[in-house]
């Protein structure tokens, strides 16, 4: 498995702004889609068209939340599972490392397995 430098996100951008499109749905109608679920809040017209030229990043909740509202796979949004769990698992660890109450044994440990799959994935770029 190759695992990207990053995620193309104005291609994804662009195959999000075809399946909305094809389905006849607004930016302002997907801001909802996309809105904060705690606050209620719908995401802007403008925070929409961002996405869908790539100027802002799509995050990995947004991805999910696209591609079960559009009922399509993720590979379909121009996105390898891998690397999906890859980000996904840099998100969970950035929030392990910033919380307090972790003892740092247990951070050390992930760390270093992290560094690990770091230096595997190095190789696997160099083949």
């Amino acid at each position: 498995m190759l695992i990207q430098k990053s995620l193309n996100t104005a291609e994804i951008g662009k195959r999000v702004r075809k399946l909305r499109k094809d389905r006849a749905i607004t930016q302002d109608e997907l801001g909802i889609v996309l809105g904060d679920k705690i606050t209620g809040k719908p995401m802007s017209r403008g925070q929409v068209s961002n996405l869908e030229t790539g100027k802002r990043n799509f995050n990995i909740h947004q991805l999910k939340v696209l591609a079960d509202f559009f009922r399509v796979s993720l590979d379909t949004l121009g996105i390898e599972s891998d690397e999906l769990e890859t980000v996904d698992l840099l998100e969970r660890a950035k929030l392990l490392f910033e919380n307090k109450d972790i003892p740092i044994a247990e951070k050390q440990e992930l760390y270093e397995h992290i560094m690990t799959l770091y230096i595997s994935a190095k190789e696997q770029i160099k083949k």
